[in-house]
């Protein structure tokens, strides 16, 4: 064994001899990365690190070794190789970066907690208030997808306590705390939020953006709503004088608030607003009416007070339907029909049932695979079934030629027939004719199920299409009862019952002109069809306000069905106006 100078020779020889395989390593990483051999360059760079540990390239050495293992996407080794770098190198003037780096390894490699966890350390450590920003965003965005809430929920509320810069970012993210305590069903720290949120928005100047006025007026609603709540509660009992002047108050503070919804223009906004105003209005009217009798009046003084009641409701009432009307106002100038102007509609309908009280009709399903005759009312009766029978064969032979296979044929006075010569299998027929059994007996599922394997099988056929799109729009699948109904109008330009059907189905979808154009389309192939008059009448009526096309389609309904009372009174109420 070597001693004294001898040793210290052998010593510089071994570094020697180290520092230049160090050097050849070096060299090979560097060969490597220039060839983009990112799993070769790694490989030198650990060598290094575990060949020399003492080495002053180490540090280098590693953290080049986690980036090489970024460029291959190996997002297990190159967090594993980050971890210990930072461990080993605390003080090192990259272990910030790799702090950073392992956050984003850890989200790429789909680690969302750890990764959110890193992004917190991030924050924590950054000098500059732009990265510590984005971290914590960062940060509660991933604690989110790994629905750790209480943890996004701290980082969000570290968040907006400390960043109102930029608004439409802040804003958002007191949007999401405002959600996250809604959904523990924290009332008071909901409303907190929102509130704060409402402050935020008005106080943006220039900053204020579509989407802030948005979150604004959404918050202003649920900060609105108890308003109406308190004033519902309140009822006119005795002492009389003492609740009507508690209403009144709370009535006043209900107005108040949900107009100052009105400014926001959103219109899911504004439409809830003034349902809700039309609903107080109506609501004191009610109250006025049900509120508790003195009972010290003798029968006289008890009738001259009903009817002083009744001349203070009227103007209630009066009120709450021209506000009602307001929200169809706002369907027709700016094309909304959303939940809350159905709903307009809905209690109009029972305050001015004689206007408002209307409802389009179908003609349910058709039963029929290749013959189906629409009669009209009033009608004269059909013809002997075994002539009908022998009719319809000679028909289904005449039309079994080229071309079209459906076929229109208008019946002078009586109606008409859609006669389809495609083939049909008794085994198909019989399955249709399942399939119509179930939805007459309201067993919808298995109905629809039925129908929709019968258009698998030989979609050529318009009828079962039919028939699907009006069981989808019964159980409210309208985008499915739209598609079904466009189908059967693709196979069959000449199919009234189509036209008419799809004009229903897109009047729901507040599709008002494709609906008027659908209804107009079944009337110029038959323009005695009664139920597209009665329901293209009523279209131009409610919804688009065309009282001309109104009148017009109700006479012809008239015409065709005279004995319908209802309908006279529409008409009488039209010429009225």
């Amino acid at each position: 064994m070597p001693v004294g100078g001898e040793a210290l020779h052998a010593h510089e020889r071994v570094a020697r001899h180290v520092g230049h395989d160090l050097k050849r390593e070096w060299h090979d990483r560097l060969q490597a990365n220039e060839a983009q051999d990112y799993r070769a360059a790694a490989g030198h760079f650990l060598r290094i690190t575990e060949r020399a540990p003492t080495s002053s390239i180490r540090p280098n050495a590693e953290y080049d070794a986690a980036a090489a293992l970024m460029k291959l996407q190996d997002w297990t080794a190159a967090a594993a190789v980050l971890d210990k770098f930072r461990a080993a190198f605390p003080d090192h003037e990259l272990n910030a970066e790799a702090t950073k780096q392992l956050a984003f390894v850890y989200r790429e490699g789909g680690e969302s907690s750890l990764a959110a966890g890193e992004y917190e350390r991030v924050a924590v450590e950054a000098a500059d208030p732009e990265l510590e920003r984005e971290a914590l965003l960062s940060a509660g965005e991933l604690y989110e997808q790994s629905k750790a809430t209480d943890r996004a929920l701290d980082v969000y509320e570290r968040y907006i306590a400390k960043f109102t810069q930029p608004v439409d970012v802040a804003i958002e993210t007191r949007h999401k705390v405002a959600e996250m305590y809604r959904e523990r069903g924290d009332e008071a720290r909901y409303h907190e939020q929102l509130a704060a949120l409402v402050a935020a928005d008005a106080a943006a100047g220039a900053e204020r953006s579509d989407r802030t006025r948005y979150l604004a007026a959404q918050a202003g609603l649920v900060l609105a709503e108890p308003s109406y709540a308190a004033f519902n509660v309140v009822e006119l009992k005795q002492p009389f004088e003492q609740n009507l002047k508690l209403k009144r108050v709370r009535m006043d503070e209900a107005l108040k608030a949900f107009e100052g919804l009105i400014p926001y223009e959103v219109a899911d906004v504004t439409t809830a607003a003034t349902f809700y105003m039309a609903e107080i209005y109506s609501s004191f009217s009610r109250s006025l009416l049900d509120s508790e009798r003195p009972t010290n009046l003798n029968a006289s003084e008890l009738a001259e007070y009903e009817d002083v009641l009744e001349e203070q409701a009227f103007p209630f009432e009066e009120r709450a339907i021209e506000v009602h009307e307001a929200n169809v106002d706002v369907m027709i100038a700016a094309g909304v029909y959303n939940t809350w102007v159905e709903k307009s509609f809905a209690r109009l309908a029972q305050l001015m049932p004689g206007r408002y009280a209307k409802e389009e009709q179908s003609i349910g399903q058709l039963g029929a695979l290749e013959t189906f005759t629409y009669r009209r009312p009033g009608a004269p009766p059909p013809v002997d079934a075994a002539v009908a029978a022998e009719t319809e064969t000679r028909r289904a032979r005449t039309s079994a030629q080229k071309g079209p296979t459906i076929r229109l044929e208008v019946l002078a006075g009586e109606g008409f027939t859609i006669t389809d010569a495609a083939r049909v299998s008794p085994e198909l027929r019989d399955r249709y004719l399942a399939a119509v059994g179930y939805l007459e007996q309201g067993l919808y599922e298995r109905g629809v199920a039925e129908l929709e394997a019968v258009t698998q099988q030989q979609p050529e056929l318009a009828n079962p299409h039919i028939d699907l799109g009006i069981a989808y729009s019964r159980t409210g699948r309208l985008a499915e009862a739209a598609a079904s109904l466009e189908r059967a109008v693709a196979l069959s330009a000449s199919h009234p019952i189509a036209h008419e059907e799809l004009g229903l189905v897109y009047r729901k979808q507040a599709r008002f002109a494709d609906a008027r154009a659908q209804y107009e389309q079944a009337l110029a192939l038959y323009p005695e069809f009664h139920l597209a008059n009665r329901n293209l009448a009523i279209l131009c009526d409610l919804y688009q306000r065309d009282y001309a096309c109104a009148l017009q389609h109700y006479e012809a309904y008239q015409a065709q069905v005279p004995d319908d009372a209802q309908v006279a009174i529409w008409v009488a109420d039209l010429k009225a106006r």
